[in-house]
């Protein structure tokens, strides 16, 4: 069985921290739900949740969520520094494939789900970007998921909606 890892990650900085880590968690709750009681995305995928603002925290590590005790939740503070998650998580990224074919499973393309408002305080973020899903590595799938302060957010059967297609999306992948 081929393995997907799946790396989460929100943006808890500046103003609208808060309103991010509020509107993630239940998405989070959502997703975890899904994959758990599929059996088939339960073992093909591995995930991981990771918060960033001023630093990187590890909530949860590269794991199939058979191994979760608890699931994770964000914690609003800081500003929004992207240029070192994005080092980071290519690092990470690297020694998990790495780790995960070493231990003889068939990696496919690596997906990384950022919950952010997409306002970095950070101005030279674009290149530890391109780094990471740029052209030198098109190996990684990357999906931006915009929330916006001030605008209602997207609502929870919608998200539920989202997540089933996006785990459907992930189960058909080739490579």
């Amino acid at each position: 069985m081929r393995c997907v890892p799946v790396y989460i990650v929100v943006d808890v900085g500046g103003a609208a921290g808060q309103q991010i880590v509020d509107f993630v968690g239940p998405v989070i709750d959502s997703l975890f739900r899904r994959i758990s009681a599929d059996p088939m995305l339960d073992e093909r995928l591995s995930l991981a949740v990771w918060e960033f603002a001023d630093e990187v925290s590890v909530l949860t590590p590269l794991v199939h969520l058979t191994d979760v005790a608890k699931i994770p939740r964000p914690r609003a503070g800081g500003e929004s520094g992207y240029s070192t998650m994005f080092r980071r998580l290519k690092e990470h990224i690297d020694a998990d494939v790495t780790r995960l074919r070493d231990q003889g499973l068939p990696v496919v393309r690596p997906c990384v789900l950022l919950f952010t408002t997409g306002k970095p305080c950070d101005t030279d973020w674009r290149t530890e970007h391109r780094l990471l899903v740029g052209e030198q590595n098109p190996f990684i799938r990357f999906y931006w998921c915009s929330v916006h302060p001030g605008r209602e957010p997207m609502s929870s059967s919608r998200w539920r909606v989202r997540v089933s297609h996006f785990c459907g999306e992930v189960l058909n992948q080739r490579n």
